[in-house]
């Protein structure tokens, strides 16, 4: 059974419960819940894809930096060069910008971070025709020769990255190598340490230049890295949402649906024993997604508790 990605699947754990009520009800009360759940529990998180930082540029815009119909709600941490940086030297402005304080400026790092440029090829085939890859890295002055890379049994471009990455801390012996892919580039990034261009592989298919990685000297560009962790809440008009977030929330967002609908006095749909029982389901699911929100805090910039 597939994942759950877009509000019209859950239509049949909402609609037999709620006769008579209009769809276009049920959609836009499932999708005020959903926000109103995002904004309370913080359950709809993830990292952004890394940005490279210029010297004493004070705004970042953040809205290119994931692919989800979403605002963003608020920063719960950000990184610089894989140091934290306090919520006093920063603040999401406009919900789309982090605006570093004036004080708290970065600049002048290590280039820790290569974001490649726009791939070669994004198609998924391309890159599973590829069973003998290569390509060479330099981390902190030191040349790895990354070889016999394998793509035929990757599921997506970010098991691709996945792929390299973990050739890459073969090579280094280590688990301090990252290699991530950014909707339609790669990033390469060496926390503690310093990257530079990608080079051309030893042997096989050279994956380094402008057919696939695309992080040669003049198409890569080095800098500092800037890694933010956000919470976000679903646009207004969208319709879909990530399977990871829908899929494992969607009987708590469900349940608050029907409480909201069938708590509606002089409605055909009204049921309030059945509005009463959703409701109570609802509390559990949003106490276990605030719980989870909480324990992921500990041992981070800031903290709920």
């Amino acid at each position: 059974m597939s994942q759950v990605t877009a509000y019209t699947q859950l239509y049949p754990y909402l609609t037999p419960r709620l006769p008579g009520c209009a769809v276009n009800l049920i959609l836009l009360t499932l999708k005020e819940v959903t926000r109103q759940f995002c904004e309370d529990t913080e359950a709809f998180r993830d990292d952004l894809d890394m940005a490279g930082i210029v010297d004493f540029q004070q705004d970042y815009d953040l809205t290119g930096l994931h692919a989800y119909d979403a605002s963003l709600h608020r920063i719960r941490w950000a990184t610089v060069n894989s140091t934290p940086w306090g919520d006093n030297q920063y603040e999401l402005y406009q919900e789309k910008y982090l605006r570093f304080r004036s004080h708290a400026v970065p600049n002048n790092l290590d280039n820790q971070l290569l974001v490649c440029a726009t791939a070669g090829t994004s198609t998924l085939t391309d890159w599973q025709a590829i069973t003998d890859g290569s390509v060479t890295v330099s981390v902190d002055g030191s040349t790895y020769s990354l070889a016999s890379l394998d793509f035929s049994g990757d599921g997506s471009l970010a098991e691709v990255a996945g792929t390299i990455q973990t050739a890459l801390r073969d090579s280094l012996d280590g688990n301090t190598g990252y290699v991530r892919w950014a909707q339609d580039h790669f990033n390469v990034y060496n926390p503690g340490g310093v990257v530079s261009y990608l080079t051309a592989g030893a042997s096989g298919t050279d994956i380094s230049g402008a057919g696939y990685m695309n992080g040669l000297t003049g198409s890569g560009t080095l800098s500092g890295a800037l890694l933010v962790n956000a919470v976000f809440r679903p646009d207004v008009n969208s319709d879909t949402l990530p399977s990871w977030f829908l899929d494992r929330w969607s009987s708590t967002l469900v349940a608050g649906t029907i409480a909201e609908l069938a708590g509606r006095p002089k409605m055909p749909y009204s049921d309030e024993a059945l509005a009463v029982k959703m409701l109570g389901r609802y509390r559990t699911g949003w106490s276990k997604a605030r719980t989870d929100a909480k324990k992921e805090y500990t041992g981070r910039i800031d903290d709920l508790s």
